[in-house]
C-alpha cells in the first residue's frame, strides 16, 4: 500500500503533499507536464512505479514479499533498487490519500549530501534499477533519465578508474544527444562531457565536485 505524506524542514511545512512532488519531479525529468489526478484504489504496477516514488517509507508491505528480497548491505540508495522489485513481486497495489508519515528533511541526510561514494551508490542503484525495468520492458522513459543524471553526477565528483567509472562514461556516451528530461545544469554538463572530457573534469576540479569528504548540497 502507498500513502501520502507531509515534508517539514525546521519546523515549517516544506511540501504538504506528496503527490505534488510527483508530478514536479515528472516534468523535470522527461519535460512534459503530468497533469492526470492521483489515482486511488488498486493500481497496476506501472501506475505505482509513475506515481509511487522509490522511498521505502511510503509504503506498507506484506512481511512475504521480504522472503525473496532483500536489501542490499553496505549501499545507499538501495530503495531505489528495492522498491520497484516489490511492485513487481506484489499481487496487488494499492494507493490511498491519507497522509500517514511526517517526514523531516535535514541538511545532513543521505539524500542532501555530496560525496563520491554517495554518488557511486545512487549510480550503482539507478543502473540496477535501470536494468530491472528494462528487462520488465517497461517504457524507456520510465528508466533511463535516473540513469542519465546519476552517471552523470558521479562523474562529476570521481577522480578513480574503475568498472564503475567505465560503467557511466559508457553510458554517457551512448547518450543521443542533450536530452530534455535533464535538469539545465546537467544538459550543461553533458554537453561538455561530449565535447571535451578533459575540460569536463578541468571544470569538476574547478567547482571543487571531487572533493573526497562528505558535503552537503547548497
Amino acid at each position: 500500500m502507498i500513502f501520502d505524506f507531509r515534508a517539514w524542514k525546521n519546523g515549517i511545512l516544506w511540501e504538504e503533499l506528496f503527490s505534488e512532488k510527483v508530478n514536479r519531479l515528472f516534468q523535470k525529468l522527461t519535460g512534459k507536464t503530468d497533469t492526470s489526478v492521483r489515482p486511488y484504489g488498486i493500481i497496476d504496477e506501472e501506475t505505482a512505479i509513475r506515481k509511487g516514488e522509490p522511498s521505502d517509507w511510503g509504503k506498507i508491505y506484506r512481511k512475504e514479499l521480504f522472503d525473496q528480497i532483500r536489501y542490499p548491505e553496505g549501499r545507499e540508495f538501495v530503495d531505489v533498487i528495492v522498491t520497484y522489485r516489490l511492485f513487481h513481486a506484489a499481487k496487488r497495489i494499492a494507493m490511498i490519500p491519507d497522509i500517514l508519515y511526517d517526514y523531516r528533511v535535514r541538511s545532513g541526510s543521505i539524500a542532501h549530501t555530496w560525496s563520491e561514494k554517495n554518488k557511486r551508490d545512487c549510480f550503482l542503484s539507478a543502473l540496477d534499477h535501470y536494468m530491472d525495468l528494462k528487462k520488465w520492458n517497461f517504457p524507456p522513459e520510465l528508466h533511463r533519465a535516473t540513469v542519465w543524471n546519476s552517471a552523470l553526477t558521479f562523474m562529476m565528483i570521481t577522480e578513480c578508474d574503475d568498472e564503475d567509472v567505465r560503467k557511466a562514461a559508457r553510458i554517457l556516451d551512448s547518450i543521443p544527444g542533450i536530452p530534455s528530461e535533464m535538469p539545465l545544469k546537467n544538459r550543461l554538463m553533458l554537453r561538455v562531457w561530449k565535447t571535451d572530457p578533459k575540460l569536463f573534469r578541468w571544470i569538476c576540479r574547478l567547482r571543487d565536485y571531487g572533493k573526497k569528504d562528505s558535503r552537503t548540497i547548497r
